[in-house]
């Protein structure tokens, strides 16, 4: 797989994920004027074997691993040997993707759009072939006291969170270990980050635990489900944490 980046910010050589503004600050003691930093959200294209497939709302970071999480995730690549090449265009938004094999879907595989629960109307790509999901067998078991280390570690590796209060994030652990952690302004991205590492940099995912800061609704879980198994979440909704399972 061939993979070429063109940097946000080449002048630095490296990404910028915010924006700073004059705003005012409120405490019991009063208010004052101070700069804050506010997360940034660019449209990132997919463009598909030459063909415009979708447009996401995302972070400005790790675009490649997205688009790939992205392409997985909803069924248009079955496994790293898919990707022949992704060329990431930051400074304009565009992520191209050209597969193997560029003539027509499998016959199994008739694509339609479905509205998801995401708070911005987010659209994924039901497949038929997916009613055909087998179920999980896994004895991977989470003790409550490996739910506490991960969700102490989890809280304090969201640095771009600390900075604007205004992105979602992710990680991967094996058992209490933390392997990749991403963060985005939208929380479907965030796993698609890790799912789009993971294929690219051919991490074995069997029996790992996916942890994030989002809502754990069916899409985030089926996204998990494809490459994880037994696919398994963790999610934060403050004060309380709570664990979520799928067996598809």
């Amino acid at each position: 797989m061939t993979k070429k980046t063109t940097d946000c910010n080449p002048e630095e050589g490296k990404q910028v994920n915010t924006e700073g503004f004059n705003g005012f600050h409120y405490t019991e003691a009063g208010k004052s004027e101070r700069v804050m930093n506010t997360a940034i959200e660019i449209p990132v294209t997919i463009i598909l074997n030459g063909e415009d497939l979708v447009t996401l709302l995302a972070s400005p970071d790790h675009l490649d691993m997205l688009a790939a999480g992205y392409l997985l995730s909803e069924g248009f690549l079955k496994d790293k040997d898919d990707l022949a090449k992704i060329v990431v265009d930051s400074a304009h938004g565009i992520v191209r993707v050209d597969t193997r094999e560029t003539g027509e879907q499998d016959s199994s595989r008739i694509y339609k759009r479905i509205i998801t629960s995401g708070c911005g109307r987010g659209t994924s790509f039901y497949s038929s072939a997916d009613s055909s999901s087998k179920r999980v067998q896994s004895s991977t078991t989470i003790s409550p006291e490996m739910v506490y280390e991960m969700a102490k570690q989890f809280q304090h590796m969201s640095k771009l969170y600390l900075e604007t209060h205004g992105v979602h994030s992710a990680g991967l652990y094996d058992k209490a270990d933390l392997l990749i952690f991403h963060e985005d302004i939208g929380r479907h991205n965030a796993i698609d980050k890790i799912v789009g590492q993971c294929l690219i940099d051919g991490i074995d995912t069997a029996g790992k635990i996916v942890v994030t800061s989002g809502r754990v609704t069916s899409d985030i879980l089926y996204k998990i489900s494809k490459v994880i198994s037994p696919s398994s979440s963790l999610y934060r909704h403050p004060p309380i944490w709570q664990c979520g399972w799928q067996k598809t």
